[in-house]
């Protein structure tokens, strides 16, 4: 007798108890969704689309190797690396969430770095940048300063632990490459990290929907509780626990660094085919840690009064009338089919 597979019932199972849930809530669905793309075409493009061509362009002119041999020495004596690994961490803490892996991604596409020490490095190589922060804590720059340097040495102890270990000094001889020049290499640099953006909105889209879902089936639960769940998974809802007690500091540190689950999965939709995330999202969650340590260290050190900070860079998106489900199920489904397929692009 043929032995049955259970694994495809189980996942049409999941499909079918989806839809259920979409035909339930489709309207928050959609809610959640359309917020979701007015984030991405609010901030997540506007903030990040110029700096992935800076850093496609900063690779393809060799730019990384005029800095990297300036920095050889100080790598190698210091981290056991190459320089251009430490130049790679040093633009990672200013660049933003995505922006490490994705010079990471290219250093193991072209044979510079192993799939192992790439994932690895991309665990460290990883900062939301002073600019998304500065946005979040525009009232308090000391509390802005706080977080981004505890996440910064946070990165930084768990990078002097791991390069030595991981030798990623050894680079093969540089081969002649047939990249394009002049308005060529502009236009290849903005098509490509264009690509790349897609699949992170695509990835913040899935999340809108999905946190939609989280939000009415676990509505039970304490509405603070919910907040910060919500943060860990997408840090643009760190938003929500704002204005914020100086004790809820370190855990708002612990977001930042960590970065969210949707972040997560935005670097595996760009360097995902060249990167093992298990390492990353270990890595994260330890620097989640340290920072959070950091920051109470600092406190009960040097202790302040309780102050309140406002955000500015979060405005609700307008109301989004629903008739329907369907749509909200096909643009979820074709997201994922996007993400499982990002990996053979």
């Amino acid at each position: 007798m043929k032995k049955m597979t259970v694994h495809p019932y189980l996942l049409g199972f999941g499909y079918l108890f989806l839809l259920v849930l979409l035909i339930l809530n489709g309207a928050s669905v959609c809610r959640g969704m359309g917020a979701a793309v007015m984030v991405c075409l609010n901030t997540m493009i506007p903030s990040l689309y110029a700096m992935m061509i800076f850093s496609e362009l900063f690779l393809s002119c060799g730019l990384d190797r005029i800095f990297a041999r300036a920095l050889q020495y100080p790598a190698k004596f210091l981290f056991g690396c190459s320089g251009q690994v430490l130049v790679i961490f040093l633009l990672s803490q200013v660049a933003g969430y995505p922006i490490g892996a994705k010079l990471l991604g290219t250093l193991v596409k072209d044979g510079q770095l192993t799939r192992r020490q790439a994932s690895f490095l991309s665990g460290v190589c990883f900062g939301g940048g002073p600019a998304f922060l500065a946005g979040l804590f525009l009232e308090n720059t000391a509390d802005l300063y706080l977080v981004f340097l505890a996440g910064f040495l946070s990165n930084l102890i768990l990078f002097l632990c791991m390069s030595r270990f991981l030798r990623a000094d050894a680079f093969p001889s540089e081969k002649g490459s047939c990249r394009p020049k002049g308005a060529a290499l502009l236009v290849e640099a903005a098509c490509t990290s264009g690509r790349a953006l897609l699949r992170i909105c695509a990835v913040v889209i899935l999340f809108g929907g999905i946190l939609s879902l989280y939000e009415e089936i676990f509505s039970f639960l304490p509405e603070q509780d919910m907040r910060v769940i919500g943060g860990f998974a997408e840090i643009s809802r760190i938003t929500l626990l704002f204005p914020y007690a100086s004790s809820k500091l370190p855990l708002l540190g612990a977001m930042l660094s960590f970065g969210g689950l949707c972040v997560l999965m935005q670097i595996a939709a760009i360097a995902g085919a060249h990167l093992h995330m298990g390492y990353v999202f270990l890595l994260r969650g330890l620097a989640a840690a340290l920072t959070a340590g950091w920051i109470a260290l600092y406190q009960h050190l040097f202790p302040a009064q309780e102050t309140a900070a406002a955000v500015v860079i979060f405005e609700a998106p307008p109301e989004i009338q629903v008739g329907f489900p369907l749509p909200a199920f096909l643009l979820l489904v074709m997201t994922v089919m996007l993400l499982r397929s990002s990996q053979r692009i």
